[in-house]
């Protein structure tokens, strides 16, 4: 199993690569093709470095979630943010749509959808499930208002024609 890449930010230029950590000495952001039109040149650039380009992918699903989080998930635009990061992340990767589609479809098939259901016998020697066990998120999971219709992005889906792979 690779080590768990650790990505830090400082305020300098460039990038620093370790046999485990990542380091971005200036924060970029992701931002669409239509942002750029009205930058100066020299304040954006094209990103090559795929692993650069994945460590800003992740940054933009955070900062997609924060503005769900601010908005008290009422704006139907920022869950519509995140979903076109995902997209978009999943192509720079290598998925295709029609890929992406397909494998939702299965997965929604076989397991479900997310929802209301949440397991509280959490294994904590389970890698996906260290997350969980972060300090900031068991506090941040005990002051949650559990009022929220809080959907699972698969869900919204749904409405979508897009899970039959002969159509696209």
């Amino acid at each position: 199993m690779e080590p768990f890449k650790q990505f830090t930010l400082y305020k300098h230029n460039g990038w620093t690569t370790t046999s485990n950590t990542t380091t971005m000495t200036m924060p970029k952001k992701l931002v669409r093709p239509g942002v750029i039109k009205h930058l100066k040149e020299g304040e954006w650039e094209t990103i090559e470095n795929q692993e650069e380009l994945n460590l800003l992918y992740a940054l933009k699903v955070k900062e997609e979630l924060a503005e769900i989080q601010a908005s008290e998930h009422k704006d139907i635009y920022e869950f519509v943010d995140l979903i076109d990061v995902a997209f978009s992340f999943a192509e720079v990767n290598g998925f295709t749509l029609g890929q992406i589609s397909e494998a939702l479809h299965k997965k929604i098939t076989e397991k479900g959808t997310f929802g209301r259901m949440a397991l509280n016998n959490i294994n904590p020697d389970n890698p996906s499930n260290a997350v969980y066990f972060e300090e900031n998120n068991n506090a941040a999971s005990r002051s949650l208002n559990m009022n929220n219709d809080d959907l699972g992005m698969a869900r919204m889906f749904k409405g979508f024609k897009m899970f039959n792979s002969e159509e696209n």
